[in-house]
């Protein structure tokens, strides 16, 4: 699970304002709350 952590950490600049795929930042934030639940 840490690699599956790092690999998210690693994309995750290109979905946040300013990035590449700013306009799905939404769906990025959903997919990552779904892989990673708080307890």
């Amino acid at each position: 699970m840490n690699a599956l952590r790092k690999q998210i950490d690693k994309i995750k600049p290109a979905f946040t304002k300013g990035g590449r795929f700013a306009a799905l930042e939404s769906v990025f934030d959903g997919f990552e709350t779904f892989l990673f639940v708080p307890n």
